[in-house]
């Protein structure tokens, strides 16, 4: 039993987007997809095949979006919008927000229940997922080659989760 607040606690936790289950996804309206390390490497387009196939796979069912907290992200838009075939949501708060969270809701006409998260990281994932009232997935980071400030976080995150 861990001792990690229930906000904190994903639902599903899975390898990679790749490797998820798509039953995690059956009571879904909306899949709400971090960008960097869990679909792309961070600040980047780079994504594996079987990523960006898993994503596809999903969109044909269920209404998708990407988020980023990324400042880069609106210079990546188009691509990112042109290879997962899903609106990147941007200029509109920043995970986890509860702001965010219930625009994202009122413009694809959900209640937070049928929104699904998913996402590498607790603080910007989980917990924008878990605090708004959705369902959360924490998959595994693409990468560990990312921004300090960013290892620094995922090292408390991971304290977070021994607990």
């Amino acid at each position: 039993m861990s001792l990690l607040p229930r906000s904190f606690l994903p639902d599903v936790y899975a390898a990679s987007v790749a490797e998820m289950n798509l039953a995690a996804f059956k009571h879904a309206t909306l899949v709400v997809f971090d960008v960097d390390n869990t679909l792309v490497l961070p600040e980047t387009v780079e994504v594996l095949d079987a990523t960006r196939e898993r994503v596809q796979k999903i969109s044909e069912q269920k209404r998708c979006v990407l988020v980023s907290n990324s400042r880069s992200v609106k210079k990546r838009t188009e691509a990112l919008q042109n290879i997962f075939g899903c609106k990147v949501f941007t200029g509109f708060g920043r995970k986890p927000s509860k702001r965010l969270f219930q625009r994202l809701c009122a413009d694809y006409n959900v209640l937070a229940k049928e929104v699904v998260v998913v996402g590498d990281r607790l603080w910007s994932d989980v917990w924008f997922a878990k605090r708004n009232g959705a369902k959360a997935i924490l998959v595994a980071p693409l990468t560990s080659h990312e921004a300090w400030y960013i290892k620094l976080a995922r090292h408390f995150e991971a304290l977070l989760l021994s607990l």
